[in-house]
């Protein structure tokens, strides 16, 4: 698939592995430097790789009705125009454009997120024993002002328990338990949604199921050290409940044409009388940015996929169809993954599992 041997331009495996750890570092080198590693994986792509010309038209085709939006929406209220949308079509066109099959360019981009999660989860262990704030998230918005979060170079705690799962499923066939022991315990102290959910996924790891005790110990112990606040709370709850809400009254209160095919302009509600402008829920995202043509777009290619690999042979089905529902249905509706490159590397390492699992390396 290559046009170039990758396996022969070394020089070309560090960059690629430099751009993915700086792709999914955002705290850690900023907001602008992640969004333009992304931009020069995709040139990378589209460069040293044979691109299918469908794939130049779906890009091109992307990118025509990015700008006509974009283009309405400043014209609307120029103030008002939301940037989320461009971060998901940069990391779509990595997807699109990723050389599918290529073991030495997939065992890059694991090189690359596995030095993000491991080094942005000593960073936080650290940060937690120096008694820091970098790269933890404090969950006194969820009545727990002594408790941190690991957020590693990630934005969030949600997206540091999605890189962590991610690395757990990279690294499902591999027998080094340390490799798989750090990935668990970085989805425990993300302490969010996610765990609960990616969980589901060390049951497939016999030998760590010794570790699911620890898991409710930890959370005992937090109990019983936050004694100015209870450990589980319905704030959080109460708070997605709100939003869904608003938003979905603020979705169907736009005109037909943006309900149709969304809106670029920066959505606006409340959450418990509080103004906000980020929308925490998969689903809704798509909706308001994308419009009733992109949800269905989504969920038909979500339950496509999900038949196709019940379709094929291929080594751990049940485990990577599980995978795949969790990613791309179960988790999102919690949260969203589609700002983060970690959704869109599933997506690919799933794709590889499916059809390219008994590639030989090219």
């Amino acid at each position: 698939m290559e046009k170039v041997a990758l396996g022969h331009h070394k020089l070309l495996n560090y960059v690629i592995v430099l751009l993915i750890f700086i792709s999914a570092s955002p705290s850690l080198v900023g907001g602008f430097l992640s969004k333009f590693a992304i931009i020069n994986l995709v040139l990378i792509n589209l460069f040293f790789f044979k691109v299918n010309r469908r794939i130049f038209f779906i890009m091109f085709f992307i990118a025509s009705l990015f700008l006509a939006k974009y283009f309405l929406a400043i014209i609307s209220d120029s103030d008002k125009v939301d940037l989320y949308p461009l971060v998901v079509s940069l990391h779509f066109y990595f997807m699109v454009s990723y050389p599918f099959g290529n073991r030495v360019y997939f065992n890059s981009v694991k090189v690359g997120i596995g030095l993000c999660f491991y080094l942005g989860f000593i960073a936080s262990l650290i940060s937690l024993i120096i008694g820091e704030q970098f790269f933890l998230f404090s969950l006194a918005n969820k009545g727990l002002p002594n408790v941190y979060a690991f957020e590693g170079f990630t934005t969030t705690p949600q997206a540091f328990a999605s890189l962590a799962v991610l690395m757990l499923i990279l690294n499902y066939n591999i027998r080094s338990q340390v490799r798989k022991l750090f990935p668990f315990l970085g989805l425990l102290f993300s302490i969010n949604r996610t765990l609960f959910f990616g969980s589901i996924l060390v049951f497939f790891y016999r030998s760590l199921f010794y570790l699911l005790p620890v898991f409710f110990l930890i959370f005992i112990f937090l109990g019983m050290f936050s004694f100015d606040a209870k450990l589980f709370t319905l704030q959080t709850l109460l708070s997605r409940i709100d939003m869904l809400i608003n938003v979905s009254s603020s979705f169907f209160s736009m005109d037909i044409f943006n309900v149709i095919f969304g809106t670029f302009n920066s959505p606006n509600f409340e959450v418990h009388s509080t103004g906000t402008k980020y929308i925490e829920n998969g689903v809704m995202f798509i909706l308001y940015y994308f419009g009733l043509v992109g949800f269905f777009i989504y969920s038909i290619s979500t339950c496509l996929f999900a038949y196709i690999i019940t379709k094929h042979r291929f080594e751990s089905k049940t485990k990577i169809l599980i995978y795949f529902i969790l990613v791309a249905t179960i988790v999102p509706m919690l949260t969203h993954e589609y700002l983060y490159i970690s959704f869109y590397i599933s997506l690919i390492f799933v794709v590889n599992q499916v059809f390219y699992a008994k590639y030989d390396q090219r």
